[in-house]
C-alpha cells in the first residue's frame, strides 16, 4: 500500500515536470486531483481500519504543505502550481502523528531534500540561461556595476571583507574562521550581482496579452490611462485582468506588451528531491546524527 502511494506521487511529479518544462505551468486538474485523491484514499483507510489516524495524518500533511507552500508563494519563490503540488503530496503521503516516526517520514524527508535539490537545480538552470544569453548577461553585469547604489554596496562589502582580514591577524585562534568569513562576505556580493544579472538579462521578456497565462509574474508595473493596472505586487496575473488587457489592446488597435518575469520551471526539482527521498530516505536522521 505504501509503495503504491509513493509511486503514484512519482507518476504525478513526472507528468507535472513535463508540463512545467513545456508550458511553464502545472494544470490545476492535476494538483487538485492529487489533493482530492490523497484525502479520499486516507478516508477509505479510515473506514477500513476503523481508525482516524490515516485521515488525521493526511490532513496534517496537507496543512504542513499549505504552510510551506504559502511561505514560498508569498515570498515570490514559487508559482501557484508548485504550491498546489506540494499540498497534494502532503495530502497523499501525510505526516505521522507518532513523534518516534518523524525522522523516517517520507514527506518530511522529501521537504528537506527539496531544499537541497532546489538549490542545485536553480544553480544549474541559471548556468544554462547564462550560456543561452551570454551577451545580454555581460551587458547587464556592466550596466548594474556602473549604478551608484551597486558601486556603494560593493565598496561596503569590500570594506567588511578587509576588516575581517585585519581582525584575523589579531586573533590567531580564530584566524581561519575570520578569513573564511571575509571570503564569504565578498562572495555574497558577487552572488547577488550574478543572480540579479541573470534575472534581468535572461528571465524578463515582453509578452502580448494573448500570450499571457494565469499566474504569470509581471516584472514591471503596467499602467492604463495613467492608473496602475497590474504589477509585481499582484503575485501573478489573473484571468480577469488578462481579459481586460485583451480588450484594451483591441481598443487601442495596436500591439500592447507587458513585461513578464519568466520563472524557472521548478517542478523538476520536486521530482529530483522525490527520487532522492526514494533512494536516500533518511535525510532527517543523518542531520540529527551530525547535529548531535
Amino acid at each position: 500500500m505504501i509503495r503504491f502511494v509513493i509511486y503514484l506521487g512519482l507518476t504525478v511529479l513526472i507528468l507535472a515536470s513535463i508540463t512545467d518544462i513545456k508550458k511553464r505551468e502545472v494544470p490545476d486538474w492535476l494538483s487538485y486531483s492529487l489533493i482530492s485523491f490523497g484525502l479520499i484514499f486516507n478516508f477509505v483507510l479510515f473506514l477500513n481500519n476503523n481508525s482516524l489516524i490515516p485521515l488525521l495524518e493526511s490532513l496534517t500533511g496537507l496543512f504542513f504543505g499549505f504552510l510551506l507552500a504559502a511561505l514560498m508563494f508569498y515570498t515570490g519563490q514559487w508559482g501557484g502550481g508548485d504550491a498546489k503540488i506540494l499540498m497534494g503530496l502532503g495530502s497523499l503521503l501525510g505526516i505521522p502523528l507518532n513523534a518516534n516516526e518523524l525522522l523516517g517520514d517520507f514527506f518530511l524527508n522529501f521537504n528537506i531534500n527539496l531544499f537541497l535539490a532546489g538549490g542545485l537545480y536553480g544553480v544549474l538552470w541559471s548556468v544554462i540561461l547564462l550560456f543561452k544569453h551570454k551577451e545580454d548577461f555581460v551587458k547587464k553585469v556592466k550596466e548594474l556595476s556602473t549604478k551608484k547604489s551597486v558601486f556603494i554596496t560593493r565598496r561596503l562589502f569590500l570594506g567588511m571583507s578587509a576588516s575581517l582580514i585585519i581582525i584575523s591577524f589579531f586573533l590567531e585562534e580564530l584566524r581561519l574562521s575570520f578569513l573564511s568569513l571575509s571570503v564569504l562576505t565578498l562572495l555574497t556580493f558577487y552572488l547577488w550581482l550574478y543572480i540579479k544579472s541573470i534575472e534581468q538579462a535572461c528571465m524578463i521578456k515582453k509578452v502580448r496579452p494573448s500570450n499571457l497565462v494565469e499566474g504569470d509574474w509581471i516584472a514591471k508595473d503596467f499602467m492604463i490611462n495613467g492608473k496602475f493596472f497590474v504589477g509585481p505586487k499582484d503575485l501573478g496575473i489573473s484571468k480577469e485582468k488578462i481579459g481586460k488587457l485583451l480588450a484594451y489592446e483591441k481598443k487601442k488597435k495596436k500591439n500592447v506588451f507587458v513585461m513578464v518575469k519568466e520563472g524557472i520551471p521548478f517542478i523538476p526539482s520536486f521530482l529530483l528531491a522525490y527520487l532522492m527521498t526514494i533512494f536516500l530516505p533518511r535525510t532527517l536522521l543523518w542531520i540529527a546524527i551530525i547535529m548531535t
